[in-house]
């Protein structure tokens, strides 16, 4: 019989196989492409780029730091190309190794087209992409069929991480390539063992150790899958094969992965320290360590609204937050049928791998992002593909399979170029992603462009643009003044009270995981956006700023700032300052005017918010960091009718005898009582300064429990030789909740301890009681 000409091996025509592949290949190029070509300098690039420079100018390994050298010889193999590549002896960083400045140096300060030459450094690395495109089809169809292809390749060619990582030239893209295939290589082997499988096996994992010094895990993973597949023979066929058989195998592909490590590095021979004979590839294993002290050391990162150094479940979030839906629909499905139909441990080259990854990268707490962990993404493509039966067991799946796919392919081109800011729909899409993380999740610098558009073309003034990466915002025709000084001062800016105009800020200096002062936007935090550009800087539209006479300060046990340093915090000089101690009461100046409280970051004020609501509202806070001391900043609405809602918060005040008293209750000219109350054992009693309070009062506050002598919750937070006429003062008295029969409160001397008269009608008290509830 007659072979079909356009058959491939496994049945499947070759037309379909090569129409699918080359369409998700092109979709794949051109939407990376257009990011590339579109995205400013992200923050790690400008440094990536000077080590490929270097690499290929000098084969200069000094320069590599925490990063493998394969990435850097791939991202420079096109700057032949260009003209205008920098000298290198513009760069007086590169002399003195200091990795802050060099790579802003070197795009910035030597004329370069700094536009092209981004072109010409990141289409390699999309060119890898297209290699791991291909790489993953191939897998997918001899797993699946032509089933696999297409779904892999529909998943490849619109992965918005995937995309997000091929648009920049950094080292992510190419550690994934080479992961993917020295993985892919090692099962090709194990397949169907020959020669030069195992001989390509090797060669891919060489260049997966030269692509990223993380990738030293696929050792391990290697040799444990290894096993793996020899414990799955059948026991004839494991008996013929002795137990060391495969380990053996398996160190010779290591030996000549490592023979490719070292051709990487230029077989380089060298000292390490604490060996004593030199050792090839020396810059690899010190580049090693330090990564080992950077893991150690954490890195501050940004996630679901708070900094710290490593969250055991940063890189779980982040999966789950920045995978698209569907993938996680389809890879949820895939699960349950492969364990349902007991093969899980013919995809163990798949999801092991992957689990492990994400185990590592979860201890390791090294939090920088997704990028991290994204070798996962297309090991997950290949595993969905094992699905096959459980789309083909029922009439309709395969038109949900369809539906599902095209949703995912309009989810990515809806947000496209903005890859890097990609989050899925369960948390409302790539607008609520500053909310969530940070980083090269989210805001890498890569928007600076957009900005200087939307001002150009809004002929907008922003009173400040707030940008963080390498960029240089004149090269885009934008000019930003300076948020910080030298000293790292802020400079003419209300942090807590912003002058009416526009305010333009980035995802990374509102969530504070870059700055001195990691609360300085706090405020624009408290209010929704009017608008994003790129989805990484958040448009804010101030109309105008509060407005106010006065500052509380607490005195805990001094008061958080100088007056200097509050006014500015306002953006109001000239204010009134009162001093008052916040732990054991509260002071509302006369007249009730607006103002602000500044206290203790920590002070509980829930006893206020219950009793003035939207009165006194939280507008900025600052936790404590290196620059500034932590705080909370309050605003006070002001306006008619404090004493009357104190008066109708109050408790039953009675005298001596049982009559009830009306409040307001006149402690002769000294002040007015307006009533009491309790919250769960903390008392509160409320007063009002008069024309003539003496100068060293205090509150007598004495509750009696069954006979016994009275407990004392005596004091006066705000000194009453600081009063004036109209001042409100609430004391608060601690007792804890216990049963008691009554409170009984009043005013004295303090330095003489005689009680000062209440005057009700025509009778005197000295002390007035408020009733239990």
């Amino acid at each position: 019989m007659e072979r079909p000409i356009f058959k491939a091996p496994s049945g499947i025509p070759y037309w379909p196989v090569y129409f699918v592949s080359v369409t998700g290949l092109l979709i794949f190029y051109f939407l990376a492409l257009q990011a590339a070509t579109i995205n400013s300098p992200t923050f790690d690039e400008g440094t990536h780029l000077l080590r490929a420079h270097v690499l290929w100018d000098s084969a200069d390994l000094s320069l590599q730091g925490q990063h493998a050298p394969l990435s850097h010889w791939i991202m420079g193999s096109l700057f032949f190309t260009d003209p205008t590549t920098p000298n290198l002896d513009t760069v007086p960083s590169l002399s003195e190794r200091s990795f802050a400045g060099m790579g802003w140096e070197f795009l910035w300060r030597n004329g370069v087209d700094v536009n092209r030459f981004l072109v010409i450094g990141r289409l390699p690395i999309i060119f890898a992409g297209l290699i791991l495109g291909a790489l993953v089809a191939r897998w997918a169809k001899i797993v699946s069929g032509l089933f696999g292809l297409i779904v892999a390749t529909v998943l490849f060619a619109f992965s918005p991480n995937l995309l997000a990582s091929s648009s920049v030239a950094t080292t992510d893209l190419m550690a994934t390539v080479t992961f993917t295939a020295a993985l892919f290589t090692s099962w090709y082997y194990w397949r169907r063992p020959t020669r030069w499988r195992w001989l390509l096996s090797g060669i891919m994992l060489g260049l997966a150790l030269s692509s990223k010094l993380t990738a030293v895990l696929l050792l391990p993973l290697t040799l444990l899958l290894t096993y793996a597949h020899w414990f799955r023979l059948s026991p004839v066929a494991r008996a013929k094969t002795q137990w060391w058989r495969p380990g053996f195998i398996w160190l010779g592909s290591v030996m000549v992965a490592g023979a490719i490590l070292w051709a990487a590095y230029g077989f380089e021979v060298g000292y390490v320290d604490g060996l004593p004979l030199p050792f090839p590839a020396a810059t690899y294993v010190e580049n090693f360590v330090q990564v080992q002290g950077h893991i150690n050391s954490g890195h501050s990162s940004f996630l679901l609204g708070d900094l710290a150094f490593g969250w055991w479940h940063y890189f779980i979030i982040a999966y789950l937050i920045k995978t698209p839906a569907v993938v996680l629909l389809l890879l949820v499905l895939t699960i349950v049928y492969l364990f349902s139909s007991a093969n899980w441990g013919k995809a163990s080259y798949l999801w092991f791998p992957a689990a492990a990854l994400l185990l590592v990268a979860s201890y390791s707490r090294l939090n920088i992002g997704y990028r991290h962990i994204l070798p996962m993404v297309p090991l997950i493509w290949v595993l969905i593909a094992f699905s096959k039966p459980l789309w083909l067991k029922k009439r309709g799946s395969l038109l949900v399979l369809s539906v599902l796919l095209v949703y995912y392919a309009f989810g990515t081109l809806r947000y496209q170029p903005h890859f890097l800011a990609f989050f899925n729909e369960f948390i409302g899409g790539p607008s609520q992603g500053y909310k969530y993380l940070g980083d090269s999740n989210l805001d890498w610098g890569q928007d600076l462009r957009l900005v200087a558009d939307y001002v150009e073309r809004s002929d907008s003034n922003p009173v400040l643009v707030a940008y963080y990466g390498i960029g240089n915002p004149s090269y885009y025709g934008l000019e930003v003044p300076p948020i910080f000084d030298d000293a790292g001062n802020v400079i003419g800016f209300a942090r807590a009270n912003p002058a009416p105009g526009q305010y333009i800020i980035s995802a990374s200096r509102l969530q504070g995981a870059a700055d001195y002062e990691p609360h300085l936007f706090d405020w624009f935090r408290r209010h929704k956006p009017d608008e994003q550009i790129g989805f990484t800087f958040q448009v804010y539209d101030v109309p105008n700023a509060k407005s106010g006479a006065w500052i509380g300060h607490c005195l805990d046990p001094e008061p958080r700032l100088t007056e200097s340093e509050a006014e500015q915090l306002i953006g109001i000089s000239s204010l009134q300052h009162h001093y008052f101690d916040c732990q054991s009461s509260w002071f509302i100046p006369v007249g009730n005017e607006p103002g602000w409280y500044i206290l203790p970051y920590e002070l509980e004020t829930e006893p206020i918010q219950k009793l003035f609501g939207d009165r006194f509202t939280l507008v900025f806070a600052n936790a404590y960091s290196p620059k500034t001391p932590d705080y909370k900043v309050y605003y006070w609405e002001g306006g008619p009718a404090i004493e009357e809602q104190i008066i109708n918060r109050s408790q039953l005040v009675t005298e001596d005898n049982g009559e009830m008293i009306e409040l307001p209750a006149a402690v002769g000219s000294a002040a007015t009582f307006l009533g009491g109350w309790d919250e769960e054992g903390l008392w509160t009693s409320a007063w009002q300064a008069g024309s003539d309070p003496g100068q060293f009062l205090s509150v007598m506050m004495h509750l009696y429990v069954a006979g016994d002598p009275p407990l004392v919750g005596d004091g006066l937070g705000y000194p009453s030789a600081n009063w004036q006429v109209g001042d409100i003062i609430l004391q608060f008295h601690d007792f804890g909740e216990q049963p008691a029969d009554y409170l009984e409160t009043g005013l004295y001397d303090y330095n003489t301890l005689k009680r000062l008269s209440f005057t009700v009608a025509d009778s005197s008290n000295t002390s007035v009681r408020i009733s239990l509830d």
